[in-house]
């Protein structure tokens, strides 16, 4: 499965009206490295007490999708809002940005390329 894949599959769940569709993609090797979709939201894992933005924006994990930190626990995790998804044109543009985006969390939380090793649940 490629980011790609991932992304499709929430907006299959966002074209069903289900807003609150949650896709998580974790390392089978390693339960501290994974990434939670859910709904217009991204949680990841935040192991330091840094905030989230100031470690993030330097990084431009996120390219061209609009992004802002929700909420986040120190040494915890992060949920990082994304969006708005709009009319079939903006929706096809955030889809493509959304997948960039991830593919970049992926590698930074050091998730292989190698989706082998990719646990992927939804719910």
């Amino acid at each position: 499965m490629e980011p790609r894949e991932v992304v499709d599959r929430l907006f299959e769940r966002f074209a069903a009206g289900r807003f609150d569709a949650i896709i998580t993609v974790q390392d089978r090797e390693s339960e501290d490295r994974w990434v939670q979709l859910r709904g217009n939201s991204i949680n990841l894992p935040h192991l330091t007490d840094v905030p989230p933005d100031e470690l993030l924006e330097p990084l431009d994990l996120f390219g061209d999708l609009p992004w802002e930190v929700e909420s986040w626990e120190p040494n915890g995790y992060a949920t990082i809002d994304w969006g708005p998804v709009g009319d079939d044109g903006e929706t096809a543009a955030m889809a493509t940005a959304l997948t960039a985006a991830l593919g970049r969390l992926l590698a930074h939380l050091g998730l292989p390329a190698d989706s082998e090793r990719w646990v992927v649940t939804e719910g």
